[in-house]
């Protein structure tokens, strides 16, 4: 299929309320200055059933898709309180080694080594829930795309 600009005109899937996952081919560069071919590629077929579980599958991939960026800002603050933390213990260890006792010097390891610990669990969490996520996304697509070619 061929576009009024006589170039290939791709196959697009449309998510809009109207007609989500109703597929047609359009101009390539129809918003920078292409022709407006403009054609559907299959016709109008899906129930109203199958219309809302596309636009419900659709919001749901999207809000799996921004919490998921949300866990990696997370996930990236924890790194970064982790290296903070790495970055204090051996600043730590380079002043109070000769002013301070061993016994305090050891409390004041303990400390910072729990908080270490603690930074390194959220990480270990919050990884588990962007790969739970992930799945769900994966899982999401994989729904729409066997509604699609059915």
């Amino acid at each position: 299929m061929y576009c009024k600009c006589n170039k290939k005109a791709p196959r697009w899937i449309s998510w809009s309320v109207l007609n989500p996952g109703r597929r047609y081919y359009a101009c390539m560069r129809r918003r920078a200055g292409g022709c407006d071919f403009w054609k559907w590629y299959d016709d109008d077929s899906t129930t109203p059933f199958v219309k809302q579980l596309l636009i419900d599958l659709r919001d749901m991939v999207w809000a799996l898709a921004k919490e998921n960026a949300n866990l990696r800002d997370s996930i990236s603050k924890a790194r970064a309180q982790i290296n903070e933390q790495l970055v204090q213990r051996a600043h730590l260890e380079q002043m109070l080694l000769p002013r301070v006792e061993r016994t305090d010097w050891r409390r004041a390891l303990a400390e910072k080594e729990d908080q270490v610990v603690s930074l390194s669990d959220k990480v270990k969490k919050f990884e588990k829930e962007r790969l739970f996520l992930l799945s769900a996304l994966f899982g999401c697509v994989c729904l729409v795309l066997g509604m699609m070619i059915k």
